[in-house]
């Protein structure tokens, strides 16, 4: 009961248009980069440029006629861009993040991209039936009007002619238009692509008085609207993708040429490609060539496999890729394929390669620096000394697979599979100096927490290691064999690693001689653990939150279980009395109060922009890390206005 109580709870307070707060902890930056969800193209016959996102930032770059994508500039926003377009002059670029903002910005200059305005859909001056939409995907009318799908509040035109003060000019909201996702001008119309009532078309020549000229519940599902010459390329997630087209004399019809689902999978973006070809970017198969020569019988002739929420077609396939790239070397990445070629051979041609960063999976805290694990994309250490001005100091191995990582006083240490810990001093975070490494043979490290300024302890999948740091390099002092072994936490001497649904809590009193005290098993599987004064606190995924009273570690007991499904439980830090859960993708960072154990109460969330997996807090530093959209940094000595981060982003 107590779990449908919480779930309620959660609901009422996600709906209810306002963003939360973390208590006593204002926000102060943001470490950027993560997936790709966004790529638009801008031809102005002499060149071509590029925008495209990687997690909260914005990137511009020129594609030459080779195919070689040479950035820029880069924007952060704040936010993760999920939509982008571009004014007809090719000088203002509109972007949202499907929640709360659209922003302008000033490109005429691509090498110095401006801020130009915002529009904020939380704006409590709105009129009451403006309120509570979600921008979607956008489209111009001309240079200074916007068109947004508006969820689930249909179709809004926004005068954009002064970007400090965006105006809502024409808006359309009567049944059918509540699950919009897409939008694309056409002449004097906007088709939109609405999830369950398919294909809806609206006479905007007029934005005072939209109407509705045009609805085909056929093309349910509808997700993304592509229009190129006289034909409308329809993404239907599971059901596909159709292609349409659309006559207007002597009265505006559309008129199906093909639908098709077979090997499909999740269609989120299609484009044709020369020679009766398309393209797919699908949520779960990847980027996905069809020959459509014969409308009867598509046939599937290249997939990725990978998972790709975007892709354009003018002269060269674009693609975003997030889950890993063709030559399997990287997991984000922005592909260039040559498509001339495809009528003779086939098959795509791969001209360039960008890596992108990898999302935020990891975070560890040791006095300022905050240190940041990548998913195969390396080791961030952003020294916080000055939270006015949150730097990123070092950016290492980004060119190596690094599973765990920590930092402390002097020293850095990041731990490669199979391989070794690589140490670097960095006493001078300006000037790092890497020192001997720690061969750990055919280990797999999997996490690590600082002890003192000095010793770490390492978790690989069977093994606990306590390490001294020096500059001659690591030395064992502690040593443990077991299994599951795979995160751990400590308080004092005792030390707790959990792995699937194991628990093995051991004496670390005699470093060089630990005893094993007790194990214990749990009913779900165990993604995170922290250890405070006897009490052992779970992070269960879809378990939720666990409490353990471990005083008597051979006789431990459930002291409590706080159900959070549908929101599933990634990591946990614990501190005065506060238990801090990340939670996933709906809400992001949860805010227990646990001063009474056996019964902790919801206090707060803090909705992050995708999917929050693990958190750490002190008492200075609230970090949350999120796959897609970096870490989210609070500090309790920030200015009433957030800072932002040194390194590239002085723009904002």
């Amino acid at each position: 009961m107590k779990s449908l109580v919480t779930l309620f709870t959660l609901i009422c307070i996600y709906f209810s248009n306002c963003m939360a707060q973390v208590s006593e902890y204002p926000i102060a930056g943001q470490w950027p980069y993560g997936q790709p969800f966004a790529i638009e193209k801008y031809s102005n016959g002499n060149n071509d440029l590029i925008f495209y996102s990687e997690g909260t930032v914005l990137h511009i770059a020129d594609l030459n006629s080779l195919g070689e994508v040479q950035a820029l500039s880069s924007f952060r926003t704040n936010y993760l861009v999920k939509n982008i377009a571009i004014s007809p002059n090719g000088q203002t670029l509109v972007i949202n993040d499907e929640d709360q903002w659209i922003s302008l910005l000033d490109v005429s200059n691509p090498q110095s991209p401006i801020l130009l305005g915002r529009f904020d859909f939380d704006d409590e001056s709105l009129p009451g039936y403006l309120q509570g939409g979600k921008p979607k995907g956008m489209d111009f009318i001309n240079d200074t009007t916007l068109v947004s799908a508006i969820s689930p509040k249909g179709i809004w035109a926004l005068d954009i002619s002064d970007p400090q003060n965006i105006a809502v000019i024409g808006d359309i909201f009567e049944p059918g238009t509540d699950t919009v996702s897409d939008v694309a001008i056409y002449d004097q119309y906007a088709f939109v692509a609405d999830d369950l009532d398919g294909l809806s078309v609206y006479d905007v020549s007029d934005l005072s008085n939209i109407s509705l000229v045009l609805r085909d519940a056929t093309y349910s599902k509808a997700h993304n609207i592509n229009i190129i010459d006289d034909t409308a390329y329809i993404a239907r997630k599971s059901e596909g993708v159709s292609l349409a087209s659309i006559d207007l004399l002597p009265n505006l019809s559309v008129t199906e040429i093909i639908t098709f689902s077979d090997d499909v999978g999740d269609a989120r973006k299609v484009y044709p490609l020369p020679g009766s070809y398309l393209a797919i970017a699908s949520g779960s198969e990847g980027v996905l060539i069809f020959d459509i020569n014969n409308m009867a019988a598509p046939v599937l002739i290249q997939s990725s496999g990978t998972t790709s929420p975007g892709i354009i077609v003018k002269d060269f396939l674009i693609v975003g890729l997030d889950r890993g790239t063709p030559n399997g070397q990287f997991k984000n990445g922005l592909v260039v394929y040559n498509t001339d070629a495809m009528g003779t051979v086939g098959a795509l041609q791969e001209l360039s390669f960008s890596q992108l960063q990898e999302p935020t999976v990891d975070v560890e805290v040791f006095q300022d620096k905050i240190t940041l694990l990548m998913d195969d994309g390396g080791v961030v250490v952003v020294d916080n000394s000055n939270p006015y001005r949150p730097e990123t100091s070092l950016w290492l191995h980004q060119d190596r697979r690094i599973t765990a990582a920590v930092s402390i006083e002097n020293y850095l240490i990041a731990g490669e599979p199979r391989e070794e810990l690589l140490i670097t001093d960095i006493s001078d975070i300006n000037n790092p100096v890497t020192i001997p490494g720690y061969d750990i043979g055919n280990r797999f490290p999997n996490h690590m927490i600082v002890l003192d300024n000095n010793h770490i302890l390492v978790a690989y999948r069977d093994e606990i290691e306590w390490l001294n740091i020096s500059q001659q390099g690591a030395t064992v002092r502690g040593h443990w064999s077991g299994s599951l072994l795979l995160r751990v936490a400590r308080d004092n001497e005792i030390i707790v690693a959990i792995g699937g649904t194991q628990i093995t809590i051991l004496d670390f009193s005699l470093v060089g001689n630990p005893v094993l005290l007790a194990q214990h098993t749990t009913s779900d599987v165990i993604k995170d653990v922290a250890l405070v004064d006897d009490y052992l606190y779970l992070a269960l995924g879809l378990g939720g939150l666990q409490i353990w009273d471990v005083s008597d570690p051979v006789n431990a007991s459930i002291v409590s279980t706080t159900e959070t499904s549908p929101m599933p439980i990634e990591g946990i830090d614990i501190h005065n009395q506060v238990a801090y859960l990340a939670s996933g993708a709906l809400f992001g960072l949860l805010e227990y109060d646990i001063s009474d154990l056996a019964d902790p109460q919801l206090l707060n969330f803090y909705k992050t922009q995708s999917d929050g997996v693990k958190v750490v807090a002190n008492d200075d530093f609230l970090v949350v890390a999120d796959e897609a959209a970096g870490a989210i940094i609070f500090s309790k000595s920030v200015p009433t206005e957030p800072p932002i981060f040194k390194n590239g982003f002085e723009q904002l």
